[in-house]
C-alpha cells in the first residue's frame, strides 16, 4: 500500500477501511508472490478463492486456479456451473478447459475431490462411453472415436477438435494417477442418467451454497417477509448463528464480490454508524454478518454469482435498505444510535425493518390501483385501432411512472422526487435509503389518489369516459396539435373545470368546441377561478395539502392549454347525400 493509500484509510471509517484492505488483498498478486503460493492460496476460504479466480477472469486467473485445492475448485465450480438447477454447458466448458492443462497429479486431485455424480455428469456430456466387453460400440461414430490407454473403452467424443482435446486430457490424468479407479469410473458411467447425476449433484451443490447464506430461493424470500418495525429494538439481541462459517476469523477476507465494497460507500448511516465500532471482533462479526445477508439477497433475487452489473445493483439496494432500516428503529439518523443498533440488533432484523417500510410502500399502492373509482376503466385501456389508448390505471402520465415504480416486486423510489438541492441522478429510480424517501412517495401517492378522488367528486363516472364520442382528441396549447398521450384524470378533470369555468353543464362528459376554447382564452384570473371552483365542488370543506397541489397544478395546465378534450364540429350532410 503506498503512502497515499495509507492516508486516505487513515480518514475513512474503520470498516471501510477494512473493506479496502480486503479489495487490495483481492488483487492476487500477492498470493502469487509469496514465498509457498500453494501454502498462501489454499488458505483462502474457498468462496474468496471463487471470487479472486472470477474477477481476474480466464486466461488470467489460470495461475492461480492451479494452486487451488479440490475443496476450492469444487465450491468454484458450485458457484460458476449452475443456472438454477441446471449445469450450464457453457460455463462448464469455459472451467474445464481452465484445468485441463493443469499438472495430472494436479487434476486427478480435483477431479476425485469433487462430487463424484458431478465428475461422472461432465463427462458423459462430453462423450459416449463404450464397454466392448458389455456393448459393442456402433461401426460409426457420432463424432470421433478413442480408446483409453488400457484399451477397454471407447470413447465417441463430442463437440469440436478442442474440446475433444480436452475430453482425453481429462481422462488421462485419471489413468495416469491410478487405473483402477479410472476403470470403476468408466465402468458404471454408461448405466446412469443424466437426469439423475444432475438432480444429485445439485443436492449436494445446495448443501454447500447454503453453508455461504446461499440458500434456496424460497427460503431466502424470508429476509423480505413483513414485521412491525415498531417491535424491533435497540438492545434485543443479535443471532449470532447467522452468519458464513469462518468470516469472523478471516479479517482481511472480503468473502463476496468487489461490489459488495462498492456498494458501502461512506455517506450512508450503515457505514457511519460501523466507524463507531473499534472493537476488532465486533467489526470482524458485523462483516460475517453483512456477507451471509449480501448472500441471501442475491439467492432472493436468483441472482447468478457472475452477473456483475445485478450483483452491484442488489448490493447497493441492500445497503440502501438497512440505511432505511437503522433510521427507523433510531427514531432518526443518529449515528450513535445507529452504532449501538449494530452491536445489538441481528442484521438481518435490521435489514427487515427497512424491506418491510418498502413493501408497505409497494402494498398501498396496488391497493390504490385496484380500488380507485376508475378502475375499471384500466381493463378496457385502450380501443381496436389503438386511440385513446389510456395510462397505467387512468392515473396521469407522471403518476403513472411514479405507480409503475413503486409497484415493482421490489419498489425502488422515483429520482424526479428528489429535492432540487440534491445531486439528481440521470437514472428515472434508485433504492430507498432514508425516511424522507418514504415521506415523499408517501406524498406523491396521495397526491395521485386525490386526483382520482377529485374526479369523482366533480360528477364523472367510468362510464362518461367509456362513452366519450371516438372523435374527442386530446389538444396541445397551440390548439391544433393533437397529443399522442392517452385520455386520463387529469384530461378529464381539466375538460369538466374548464367548462364549469365557462357556466357550461358537465357532465355529460365532452370535449371543448374550438369556439369555447378559444373564449377560455380571454378569461381573466383563470387559474384562481378553476381552484375555486375546486373549493366550491368540496362545498366548503377546505381544500387537503394534496387537494390543493392537484387543483393548482390542473389551473396552470388549463391556462397553458395542455391537454384538453376538443370536440371538432360535425360536418353537415346535404340531403342530396
Amino acid at each position: 500500500m503506498t503512502r497515499s493509500e495509507g492516508a486516505d484509510i487513515v480518514n475513512l471509517s474503520r470498516y471501510r477501511a477494512q473493506l479496502l484492505r480486503m479489495k487490495r488483498n483481492r488483487r492476487g498478486e500477492e498470493l502469487l508472490d509469496a514465498d509457498d503460493p500453494d501454502a498462501a492460496i489454499r488458505a483462502l476460504p474457498a468462496d474468496e478463492f471463487y471470487y479472486i479466480v472470477a474477477e481476474r477472469g480466464f486466461p488470467d486467473a489460470i495461475e492461480i486456479l492451479r494452486h487451488g485445492s479440490a475443496e476450492q475448485i469444487q465450491t468454484a465450480f458450485d458457484f460458476a456451473l449452475w443456472e438454477r438447477d441446471q449445469i450450464s454447458p457453457r460455463a462448464a466448458q469455459t472451467w474445464i478447459a481452465a484445468i485441463a492443462d493443469a499438472p495430472t497429479e494436479r487434476i486427478y486431485e480435483w477431479l476425485t475431490g469433487m462430487d463424484t455424480e458431478l465428475m461422472a455428469f461432465l463427462i458423459r456430456q462430453r462423450a459416449i462411453i463404450y464397454n466392448p466387453i458389455t456393448e459393442l460400440p456402433p461401426e460409426e461414430p457420432e463424432n470421433v472415436f478413442w480408446t483409453t490407454p488400457d484399451g477397454a473403452f471407447q470413447l465417441d467424443l463430442r463437440g469440436n477438435e478442442e474440446e475433444q482435446r480436452i475430453t482425453q486430457r481429462l481422462v488421462m490424468a485419471l489413468y495416469e494417477a491410478d487405473v483402477e479407479q479410472a476403470r470403476t469410473l468408466l465402468v458404471g458411467l454408461p448405466d446412469e442418467l443424466d437426469s439423475d447425476l444432475e438432480e444429485t449433484s445439485y443436492r449436494w451443490r445446495n448443501g454447500r451454497m447454503q453453508d455461504l447464506g446461499f440458500v434456496d430461493y424460497y427460503e431466502a424470500l424470508e429476509i423480505y417477509r413483513v414485521l412491525d418495525p415498531n417491535m424491533v429494538k435497540i438492545g434485543e439481541g443479535r443471532d449470532r448463528q447467522a452468519a458464513v462459517p469462518g468470516a469472523n476469523e478471516q479479517v482481511d477476507v472480503l468473502r463476496g464480490p468487489l461490489a459488495l465494497v462498492d456498494a458501502i460507500t461512506d455517506d450512508s448511516l450503515f457505514t457511519r454508524a460501523a466507524a463507531l465500532i473499534t472493537d476488532a471482533a465486533m467489526l470482524a462479526e458485523l462483516h460475517a454478518d453483512v456477507v451471509f445477508l449480501s448472500n441471501r439477497v442475491l439467492a432472493a433475487e436468483r441472482i447468478r454469482p457472475t452477473d456483475e452489473a445485478a450483483i452491484r445493483d442488489a448490493l447497493t439496494r441492500m445497503r440502501a435498505t438497512l440505511d432505511l432500516g437503522l433510521e427507523h428503529i433510531c427514531g432518526g439518523a443518529s449515528d450513535e444510535k445507529a452504532s449501538k443498533a449494530l452491536e445489538t440488533i441481528a442484521l438481518l432484523r435490521i435489514f427487515r425493518v427497512g424491506a418491510s417500510l418498502i413493501t408497505k410502500v409497494g402494498e398501498v399502492v396496488a391497493t390504490l390501483k385496484r380500488e380507485h373509482p376508475f378502475a375499471a376503466l384500466a381493463k378496457a385501456s385502450s380501443r381496436a385501432d389503438g386511440s385513446k389508448a389510456l395510462p397505467l390505471g387512468f392515473f396521469e402520465a407522471e403518476d403513472a411512472e411514479l405507480l409503475e415504480l413503486l409497484g415493482r416486486r421490489r419498489p425502488v423510489f422515483p429520482t424526479h422526487l428528489d429535492p432540487p438541492n440534491k445531486e439528481r441522478s440521470t437514472a428515472d429510480s434508485r433504492p430507498f435509503g432514508s425516511l424522507a424517501d418514504i415521506a415523499r412517495v408517501t406524498a406523491a401517492i396521495e397526491r395521485a389518489a386525490t386526483g382520482m378522488a377529485l374526479l369523482a367528486v366533480l360528477g364523472i363516472r367510468p362510464e362518461d369516459v367509456a362513452n366519450l364520442d371516438e372523435e374527442t382528441h386530446v389538444l396541445a396549447a397551440d390548439l391544433e396539435t393533437e397529443l399522442e398521450t392517452g385520455i386520463d384524470v387529469g384530461v378529464v378533470a381539466r375538460t369538466v373545470l374548464a367548462l364549469r369555468v365557462l357556466n357550461k353543464p358537465c357532465p355529460p362528459l365532452r370535449g371543448l368546441t374550438r369556439g369555447e376554447l378559444t373564449q377560455l382564452g380571454t378569461e381573466a384570473e383563470l387559474k384562481d377561478r378553476v381552484v375555486d371552483h375546486v373549493r366550491a365542488t368540496l362545498k366548503g370543506r377546505p381544500l387537503s395539502p394534496a387537494a390543493a397541489s392537484v387543483a393548482t397544478r390542473w389551473a396552470q395546465a388549463i391556462e397553458a392549454r395542455e391537454g384538453l378534450l376538443f370536440q371538432p364540429a360535425k360536418v353537415r350532410k346535404s340531403p342530396l347525400d
